[in-house]
């Protein structure tokens, strides 16, 4: 029986919430995989870094909620090795987050933003910016 194949994308959070001086600003967050929150994986609820709150995973089947990792997960792994090297390098100290999923499948991770800023908005206000590295092979 043949498999199917998994789509891959490797992503590092990088910087957000960057104008201290806005009257709106969301709290300043960062967080790699290198995290020490990360050492038991990358799992619902981890929570390494700052200015977020805990990762949140909505992964489904064919449009239906699942948790079953042999259709779609997350992992920590080394993106270097993504699309047999040849698509880049955004690992931190080695590592970065994965997301995969097969046909008709996703993989979905979510994470808020935490309230800070002068009026505790966990919105991004105007000139704030979200980075975001990502490889998908």
């Amino acid at each position: 029986m043949k498999s199917s194949p998994f789509l891959k994308a490797f992503f590092g959070l990088a910087l957000c919430g960057m104008s201290a001086s806005s009257a709106f600003a969301a709290l300043i967050a960062s967080d790699n995989a290198s995290d020490t929150a990360y050492n038991s994986g990358f799992n619902h609820g981890t929570n390494g870094g700052s200015g977020f709150g805990a990762w949140v995973f909505n992964n489904s089947v064919g449009g239906s909620a699942t948790t079953n990792s042999s259709f779609a997960g997350e992992f920590i792994g080394d993106s270097s090795l993504n699309g047999n090297g040849a698509s880049g390098n955004i690992n931190v100290a080695g590592k970065s987050w994965g997301l995969y999923s097969n046909t008709n499948n996703t993989a979905n991770a979510t994470r808020s933003f935490l309230t800070g800023g002068n009026n505790s908005s966990s919105s991004l206000g105007v000139s704030e910016s979200f980075s975001l590295k990502m490889d998908n092979g």
